[in-house]
C-alpha cells in the first residue's frame, strides 16, 4: 500500500511540474502577443525624443523604488503567511505575478502567477497570501488618501 502511495505522489508531482511549465509558457506567449500587438515602436521613439528626459529618469527611479517596496511587502507576507524564507523564490514569484497579471482582465492572473514559484504550497494558500498583500496596499492607500484630504481641508480652511 505504501508503494502505491508513493507512485501516486510521483504522478502528482509530475503533473504539477507539467502544469507549472505549461503556465510559464502560456504567460510568456501571452506577453509576447501583447507586446507585438499593442506596442507601436515608432510612437515610443517619437515620445522619447519629445519627452523631458528628467521626467523619464524620475519615472524610472520611482518605478524601481515602487517595485522594491512591493517586493519588501510581498517578502514580509510570504515570511509570515506562507512561511517561505527564500528571497530569490519570493522575487521570482512577484515577477511571475506581474507577468500573469498583465495578460489577464483585472490583473486576476497575478494571484495564479505568484503561485507558480511556490510548488509546495496550494494555490489557495498563495491566493490568500496575495489577498493579504493587496488588502494592506488598499488600507495604506486609503490612509494616504484620507491624509491628503485632511491636509487639503486644513489648507483651505
Amino acid at each position: 500500500m505504501e508503494k502505491d502511495l508513493t507512485e501516486i505522489q510521483k504522478y502528482r508531482l509530475i503533473n504539477k511540474i507539467t502544469v507549472v511549465i505549461a503556465a510559464k509558457l502560456i504567460i510568456a506567449a501571452g506577453l509576447l502577443i501583447f507586446l507585438i500587438n499593442f506596442i507601436d515602436y515608432d510612437q515610443i521613439i517619437s515620445a522619447i525624443n519629445e519627452a523631458n528626459l528628467l521626467m523619464i529618469g524620475l519615472v524610472l527611479i520611482l518605478g524601481v523604488v515602487n517595485i522594491g517596496l512591493q517586493y519588501i511587502k510581498w517578502r514580509i507576507t510570504c515570511n509570515e503567511v506562507l512561511e517561505v524564507k527564500d528571497n530569490s523564490k519570493i522575487f521570482r514569484s512577484l515577477f511571475f505575478g506581474f507577468s500573469a497579471g498583465i495578460i489577464t482582465p483585472l490583473r486576476i492572473g497575478e494571484y495564479f502567477g505568484r503561485g507558480i514559484e511556490f510548488r509546495d504550497k496550494s494555490l489557495v494558500q498563495v491566493t490568500v497570501a496575495t489577498l493579504v498583500d493587496k488588502f494592506f496596499s488598499f488600507v495604506d492607500g486609503s490612509f494616504d488618501w484620507i491624509s491628503v484630504e485632511f491636509a487639503v481641508y486644513l489648507l483651505l480652511s
